[in-house]
Parts: C-alpha cells; structure tokens; sequence
C-alpha cells in the first residue's frame, strides 16, 4: 500500500527532528499530525518502524500516552523478540515501549483519562 511506504520517509524525517538529544516537537507534532488519516497495513514491518519512530521521539513527552497508546495491539510478535546486531543482543523494541508506557502510566500523565478501560 502507498501509505506503508511513505513510513520509511516519516522514520527518517522524525529522526532528523532528534538533535543532539533534543527533539524538535514543533516539526514532530506537524509529523504526527500529517500521519492521521493514513491507512496502514496492521500489524507489519512498516508500522512497527514507525511506532519505534515515535516512541523515540516522544519517550519523554507528556504526549507519550496520547501518541503509542493505542499502537500496543497493533505490534507483531517479532517486536517482542530480542534482536542481534553485529553479535551482540539487544532487548526487544516491545520491552522497552512497554517500559516506557508503564513510565508514564505511574507518572500520573494527564491523557489517561479512562484510557485502559476503554482501549485495551
């Protein structure tokens, strides 16, 4: 489909709104708000890229919740395997969103708002 591949576009531009450890969340939010709308083939590669995309870039936002709360049903198994780079083993994209969305859960983030009632 057209719009998994503009994902591999999106990755980069939003890895390019990450300077030196600071993240640019005007561009980001003008990102995240030209990929409303689109149609996604769920769950794939491509959208898993993606939402590592943007967990990287909104891992200490308050808008955490609001922007990957609903992409954990939409992850593939895969996600949640270690992965080898080089020889080495990495944890498991899946751990670390879920570490991360844990985070801001207990952080008391304003957008909870009922959110596991109502969407998981």
């Amino acid at each position: 489909m057209v719009f998994d591949t503009l994902i591999w576009e999106y990755r980069k531009l939003l890895a390019s709104t990450k300077v030196e450890e600071k993240v640019d969340f005007k561009k980001v939010n003008s990102l995240y708000q030209s990929l409303k709308g689109m149609y996604f083939t769920l769950p794939s590669k491509e959208f898993s890229v993606l939402v590592t995309a943007l967990h990287k870039v909104f891992k200490e936002s308050y808008q955490y919740i609001e922007v990957m709360g609903k992409c954990l049903k939409y992850l593939r198994p895969e996600d949640f395997l270690p992965e080898v780079y080089n020889d080495r083993k990495a944890d498991a994209f899946g751990r670390a969103y879920l570490l991360c969305l844990w985070k801001n859960i207990l952080k008391g983030e304003p957008y909870l708002n009922g959110f596991w009632r109502n969407n998981l």
